[in-house]
């Protein structure tokens, strides 16, 4: 028995198939089917990882069928590593068998777009004239969109706005306290600049001198949850090299940030790199969380009466098993009313790709987000990770406003 076979078994049999993360996966509670449950994957993964079953297209269905979301870990009394598990079957089933055609075309178009820069560059330049021609109404009226299959993306689509090059550094306001890295991820620029941009002004009327290091790169999590384990690694090490000189990195989506404090448990070839990827991790900083230590009261704020209601991602509720300081950081704004969407919602269902891949699916476990949101009747959903907040807004037929909370912030600040 090979090395990686004992550690799938060892993590497999942490599981007593108790049971008790049942309620709490999307997909069981939608099919009702032990194959689609936490308890039902550990025994496929561990049965396939034993050669006791052979890949196939039933397999591959349970195992792409889950979103990853990690509820079933927060409320685990063994303390299973399903993520582990999931992510290393999907390595098996990719080297048992290798994506081919089209779909090989497309999830390694998808996979440059997270690193090339200037392939993100052309995109969002294409994106921009889509929406300021009038090209994206023009299809929308049509139904061409639906016809091509490409109106679930085209819905996920926020203003984009021209392509701009982040500076290498943006000095403090007043005498500096420190250089802050600003991790700006893969489609940062793309779908989520404006945050980026008012994040960097607000450190730097702290008074923090923000580094943004154009060799960072994606994070990794696409691909490391897509089985391909050497590339989420690869791309580790170049953010692990690049942010080397800097005390604290800041990111301000939270499902980068999982997989940005994920580096220190990745199997890293010789201690020295494991003790950098460990160092890293300790030095990654969630933005909300960063600025509940900065003293914000001097800041002069412009009313907002709105009612806003706060959506914490699973990446920050089961992965980094981190409090959401959206409530504390957006209580700083006179009139605006806060609630936060209950946890029992559960996953909204964006999971990364998932809403991509697995689109009718993701509507689905949507729809109990979507009736919690409608329920509190609220004119906002502020959320710190960008994809569970486009797939919410699309899903709510942008009746309310996506933001998130530190834009939300910045916007009534008065500088």
């Amino acid at each position: 028995m090979s090395n990686f076979t004992s550690t799938i078994n060892l993590k497999a049999d942490q599981c007593v198939k108790c049971g008790l993360c049942l309620p709490h996966c999307p997909t069981y509670r939608l099919f009702q089917d032990e194959n689609e449950s936490p308890r039902g994957r550990i025994s496929l993964i561990q049965a396939l990882a034993n050669q006791q079953i052979s890949a196939s297209d039933k397999l591959n269905k349970h195992l792409a069928h889950c979103l990853g979301c990690r509820n079933c870990e927060r409320v685990c009394p063994s303390g299973v590593d399903y993520g582990y598990l999931l992510d290393q079957s999907r390595q098996l089933l990719r080297q048992q068998v290798p994506v081919t055609g089209l779909k090989k075309h497309l999830n390694q178009t998808g996979l440059k777009l997270t690193h090339n820069k200037n392939i993100q560059k052309y995109l969002q330049t294409l994106l921009h004239y889509y929406q300021k021609t009038g090209l994206q109404k023009i299809l929308r009226i049509s139904g061409l969109l639906k016809y091509l299959r490409l109106n679930q993306f085209d819905n996920l689509l926020p203003p984009i706005l021209p392509y701009q090059d982040f500076k290498p550094n943006y000095p403090s306001d007043i005498p500096s306290k420190g250089r802050l890295g600003l991790f700006v991820g893969c489609t940062g620029n793309l779908f989520d600049q404006p945050t980026l941009q008012k994040t960097i002004r607000l450190l730097q009327r702290l008074g923090y001198d923000v580094v943004v290091p154009e060799q960072q790169t994606c994070c990794g999590a696409l691909h490391q949850h897509q089985g391909q384990l050497e590339s989420a690694r690869s791309l580790a090490m170049q953010n692990i090299q690049t942010f080397t000189d800097l005390d604290t990195i800041i990111y301000i989506a939270s499902g980068c940030g999982a997989q940005l404090h994920d580096y220190s448990n990745l199997p890293w070839s010789d201690e020295k790199t494991a003790e950098q990827a460990n160092l890293f991790a300790k030095r990654v900083k969630e933005i909300t969380a960063f600025l509940s230590n900065e003293e914000l009261s001097s800041f002069q704020f412009t009313p907002l009466a709105k009612h806003v209601a706060i959506h914490t991602p699973c990446s920050m509720r089961n992965n980094l098993r981190q409090a959401d300081a959206s409530m504390a950081l957006l209580k700083h704004i006179p009139e605006l009313q806060i609630t936060s969407i209950p946890a029992e919602t559960g996953c909204c269902g964006a999971a990364g790709s998932y809403m991509l891949s697995q689109p009718k699916l993701a509507s689905v476990i949507r729809q109990t987000t979507l009736d919690a949101i409608e329920h509190l009747t609220v004119d906002i959903v502020s959320t710190t990770n960008i994809g569970c907040g486009l797939h919410i807004n699309a899903g709510l037929n942008n009746k309310t406003h996506y933001s998130h909370p530190v834009s939300l912030l910045v916007n009534q600040i008065i500088f």
